[in-house]
């Protein structure tokens, strides 16, 4: 927890002087919480960094977060800042890049978050934003439509809407960490595969073949609870298990896993 903090610590004056509007304003009981010495008010947030730094955390921030209805953003994803005083930021037009645009590098994040705090709509809302496979207004995009811009123009652009520099970010491999390992919730880790789904309540469920070290993991998980996050129980091999860790196996293998979705994912309001 003190390496985390004092990472957190570190990221947090990296944030600077970028204003988080009013998930700054939400965040300032959080930080003093964290850190009674702070005023609450020098320490600002960009809005995606908001989410992020404090819920890694610690569960204060969750709390804190996790009262707010969710941010409202463009229908093609979620937009930065546009303050000319903050320097580097302001070499750009606004409502380009990171003044004021719809920086899709960094939309994952916020989708991370939102599993975090067992939003699963909210995230997969915010995953089809900028998606290439859900945009349609190609004449308003302007860019090939099997591939992630880097930012899409927000409001305060010429032309808002419009995408900009394809191939030439990291949307697309932050974007398959978002769903591949929070939404659908096929975590790689140290000992195996854990299997912590977050996704939208009316998702019956899915199956996920997930190829890893070298063995074959067939993942079926029903949601036929209709809460679409927390695992009521496991089977693996035909036999439970509890948590939602599956050991790894040896390579050449294959290995069938059975989920069944009903438990709060996570709980930070106690």
């Amino acid at each position: 927890i003190a390496r985390v903090r004092g990472r957190v610590e570190h990221d947090a004056e990296l944030a600077g002087e970028l204003v988080g509007h009013g998930v700054e304003r939400a965040l300032r009981p959080a930080v003093v919480a964290a850190d009674p010495g702070h005023d609450g008010e020098s320490l600002r947030f960009d809005e995606n960094l908001a989410f992020v730094v404090r819920i890694a955390a610690e569960c204060v921030a969750v709390r804190v977060v996790g009262a707010q209805e969710p941010v409202a953003v463009p229908a093609v994803g979620i937009d930065g800042v546009d303050h000319p005083e903050y320097g580097e930021i302001s070499s750009y037009p606004p409502g380009y890049k990171e003044n004021g645009g719809i920086f899709c590098h960094n939309n994952p994040w916020i989708m991370i978050a939102e599993t975090v705090l067992g939003r699963g709509e909210q995230a997969f809302d915010y995953y089809r934003r900028i998606a290439p496979a859900w945009q349609d207004d190609m004449e308003l995009r302007r860019l090939e439509p099997y591939v992630y811009a880097q930012m899409v123009a927000g409001k305060e652009a010429q032309k808002p809407g419009e995408a900009k520099n394809s191939w030439l970010t990291g949307t697309a491999a932050w974007n398959f960490h978002a769903i591949a390992e929070h939404i659908l919730g096929i975590k790689p880790d140290y000992d195996g595969l854990r299997i912590e789904p977050c996704i939208p309540r009316d998702w019956s469920g899915y199956v996920v073949t997930r190829r890893f070290r070298g063995a074959t993991y067939t993942i079926r998980i029903d949601n036929s609870s209709g809460t679409g996050k927390g695992i009521k129980s496991m089977r693996v091999d035909g036999v439970p298990v509890e948590g939602s860790l599956v050991e790894a196996v040896a390579p050449g293998s294959k290995c069938e896993v059975v989920v069944e979705l009903g438990n709060a994912a996570l709980d930070c309001s106690a």
